[in-house]
Order: C-alpha cells, then sequence, then structure tokens
C-alpha cells in the first residue's frame, strides 16, 4: 500500500507540475535509455518481497541518475511528459523491444555450435 501511495504521489505532483507547452528535457536517447532502464527495474523490483520494494526501488533509481548523469527532476518531469504523449510511448517501446531482440540474435548466434566440435 505505501508503495503504491508514494508512486501515486510521485505522479501527481510531476503531474501538476508540467504544464501545457513543456518541452523534454531529456534527448530522445537519453530518455529512452533511462525509460529501459526503469522497465528492468520494475521487473526485478516486482520480484521481491513487497516490504523491500521501495528501498529496493530508491537504490536503483539512484543508480540510473548516477549512469545516465542526469538529475532525477528531469527524469521525473519527463516521465510525466511521456503519460501523456503516447506516440513517443509507443516509439520508445517499440525501439527498445527491437533493440531487445538484436540482443537476443547476436547472443544466440554466439552460443551456436561450431562446425566440427561436439
Amino acid at each position: 500500500m505505501k508503495n503504491n501511495s508514494i508512486s501515486v504521489l510521485i505522479f501527481l505532483v510531476a503531474f501538476l507540475s508540467c504544464r501545457k507547452g513543456d518541452t523534454y528535457r531529456l534527448s530522445s536517447d537519453k530518455l529512452k535509455d533511462v525509460v529501459r532502464d526503469m522497465y528492468l527495474v520494475d521487473l526485478n523490483v516486482s520480484a521481491h518481497p513487497k516490504a523491500y520494494r521501495d528501498s529496493i526501488t530508491e537504490t536503483y533509481m539512484q543508480q540510473i541518475v548516477r549512469i545516465h548523469g542526469v538529475a532525477r527532476e528531469d527524469i521525473e518531469h519527463d516521465l510525466a511528459l511521456l503519460q501523456s504523449d503516447f506516440d513517443l510511448l509507443d516509439t520508445i517501446y517499440a525501439d527498445i523491444l527491437k533493440e531487445g531482440k538484436e540482443m537476443v540474435k547476436i547472443k544466440t548466434k554466439s552460443h551456436a555450435k561450431k562446425p566440427g566440435l561436439r
């Protein structure tokens, strides 16, 4: 329940702080990278007991900020804008899925049996 309340609060603050005409602060490539990492965080965190999810999410969020060299406020701002920008959101997720498929192809090729080896 606490996790849901915090998520709703962050969303509301970010949503209300965004005015019509606001622009994205992160480049489209950086935003895509952040969204991809946040998606992976969400998958990872959901595997942990609910009692630990808030602190684990916070730790990952700090890592995302550090790895990508962006301000947390900029991430929250852009994610709030992205909530209502369905075309960009669709494009970002399509790119992320395409990259994931390419990674699977590369990994599959590298694990393929080499001729003459058994």
